[in-house]
């Protein structure tokens, strides 16, 4: 009710405005779309964190949305070509949802390539970042997506979806995938 009684709605992506539309009714001359600005964590001091020489990274949340299982998965059939590579996954691990990735992880060969980092300060992400071969981040929803334009600004490539606002926030500077398809991660891995 508060789309409807506003005079004007913000919304941080195309596919947020979309979505305004499609969910709630909402007419798209009633929203305007203002892009995030982001943490440009590279400009500031990194923190020096025990990282291996070749790696993959996911930061963020790890909630089902984000898709972090497939990232897994897709790192278990790229490492089987690549054994001198490693995932890194930094950021908040609780629940069902992680303990299913922990679960995934532990299995198979690549059980001591894949590493549960935690929550990581700023300088340490920029430090890895910095580091890491790519930034992988193919989350099937969205608002906007910041660590896809951190890392970017880092200079790190990244691989994210070519669904919801993460197509639009990245457009041409990164490869694109459909989440749904283990396939395609493990590819752009490649």
């Amino acid at each position: 009710s508060a789309l409807w009684r506003a005079d004007a709605v913000i919304a941080i992506s195309e596919a947020t405005k979309k979505d305004a539309m499609r969910f709630f009714g909402i007419p798209g001359d009633k929203i305007r779309v203002v892009h995030f600005g982001f943490n440009p964590v590279c400009d500031g001091r990194e923190e020096v964190i025990d990282a291996p020489e070749k790696f993959f990274l996911f930061v963020g949340v790890m909630k089902e949305r984000k898709n972090v299982l497939a990232i897994v998965q897709a790192f278990k059939t790229f490492a089987v070509r690549h054994p001198d590579y490693q995932l890194l996954l930094a950021g908040k691990a609780e629940g069902e949802y992680a303990d299913t990735i922990r679960q995934e992880a532990a299995g198979g060969d690549t059980r001591d390539r894949i590493q549960f980092l935690g929550y990581r300060s700023d300088g340490e992400i920029a430090y890895l970042y910095r580091r890491a071969v790519s930034l992988v981040y193919p989350s099937k929803v969205e608002g906007f997506g910041l660590p896809i334009l951190e890392a970017m600004a880092c200079g790190t490539p990244v691989i994210t979806s070519n669904v919801s606002s993460l197509a639009e926030v990245a457009a041409d500077a990164a490869l694109l995938v459909d989440p749904e398809k283990i396939e395609e991660i493990a590819a752009a891995m490649e």
